[in-house]
């Protein structure tokens, strides 16, 4: 297992960097997607999933809570790093390790083990106790857009970031994996959010890739907080009853 180097920088420094690089990369995305969705909504193409936008209030909202969860997610990031420069993580750096299967079968690991513990907590979140304190800022779009993705309770933010530095002290990953992880990570989380639907009839029929969780699966938690509690797949929510019909 070789260690990958990186730049030398202090932690408080790695933090503004890495803060930078997530809020950045918050509005890009974001803001590319949101405006990408009103195009196709002015050239007539019917992908939106309710006929009712999203309030400018809400969107408001969404982006100064998904500021702070930037924040959170770069303390988090810097906490990896940390145990990087330590050889703590078990992350492969040799472009040789990489073996196409054993990747792939890294890959699903970290999303299902993730998704699990999405799952669950997210259910919790949704216990009468917590929900109005911790997850209500998440819920505050009915109709959510790209810029809801990130919107998060500083708590519940803390609660999602903790998961992939464990994840990656317990499971030897190789960067490339770990790459490709983290732009899945971001890729997933924009497009359920998007309130608009991209999959299609392929992705409902096909046995596989109807496990994914869509647009419009997860735009009906945002309507009915009692079913599909899932973050990429229908697995949880199928097993626990949790899926809406």
């Amino acid at each position: 297992m070789n260690k990958l180097i990186l730049p030398e920088y202090s932690l408080p420094l790695t933090f503004l960097i890495l803060s930078g690089i997530l809020i950045t990369r918050y509005f890009v995305l974001s803001g590319f997607l949101y405006y990408l969705c009103r195009c196709l909504d002015r050239k007539g193409l019917k992908k939106r999933i309710s006929q009712k936008r999203s309030d400018v209030s809400h969107v408001k909202s969404d982006v100064m809570a998904s500021i702070v969860s930037s924040l959170i997610f770069a303390l988090s990031g810097t906490w990896m790093i940390a145990l990087w420069r330590a050889g703590d993580l078990k992350i492969y750096h040799s472009l040789e390790s990489i073996e196409v299967f054993k990747g792939a079968l890294v890959l699903f690991t970290l999303m299902f083990l993730q998704d699990s513990y999405f799952y669950w907590t997210h259910r919790l979140l949704h216990l009468p106790g917590f929900f109005k304190r911790f997850h209500l800022t998440h819920h505050y779009s009915t109709l959510p857009t790209a810029w809801t993705s990130f919107s998060f309770h500083p708590v519940e933010a803390l609660l999602q970031a903790i998961i992939l530095p464990v994840l990656l002290l317990l499971i030897p990953t190789n960067w490339v994996v770990l790459l490709i992880y983290l732009s899945l990570m971001t890729f997933l989380g924009l497009i359920n959010h998007l309130g608009y639907e991209f999959y299609g009839e392929i992705f409902r029929k096909n046995s596989i890739l109807a496990n994914l969780i869509s647009a419009s699966h997860h735009q009906i938690h945002h309507t009915n907080f009692t079913r599909n509690f899932g973050l990429y797949f229908t697995f949880w929510d199928k097993w626990m009853g949790t899926e809406h019909e």
